[in-house]
């Protein structure tokens, strides 16, 4: 199986035999992949970070996201709503950045029509 060239949506790791500092998209996490240069065969980790999320106005699924996203506010590729990334380790990072981001990305008329009735 050939390794593709570095990319955004790679998976870092090392060969348990040999040591040598492999990469992997991510669409092989868990399948089995072989070092370059002893040819052992291991099977890809899973990544770090890749995450399920949600868009909040349109619930659009954002797949592709990587770990430099992670704890960024993105706009969705649907609707252009702000939408939050999770940090690392599964923390909310719940706040009021958060709130000012969704009420902007996402419009206030929503919430302007919530609050009058």
């Amino acid at each position: 199986m050939t390794i593709p060239r570095k990319g955004p949506h790679m998976i870092n790791y090392k060969c348990e035999a040999c040591g040598e500092e492999l990469e992997a998209p991510n669409n092989l996490s868990g399948k089995p992949a072989e070092c370059h240069k002893c040819h052992n065969v291991q099977n890809v980790p899973l990544p770090e970070f890749l995450p399920r999320v949600a868009c909040p106005n349109c619930e659009h699924e954002l797949d592709d996201l990587t770990d430099d996203q992670a704890g960024l506010i993105v706009k969705c590729p649907k609707c252009g709503c702000a939408v939050r990334v999770p940090e690392k380790g599964g923390g909310s990072g719940c706040g009021l950045s958060v709130l000012v981001a969704l009420l902007v990305g996402c419009g206030l008329t929503w919430l302007t029509f919530g609050l009058v009735r």
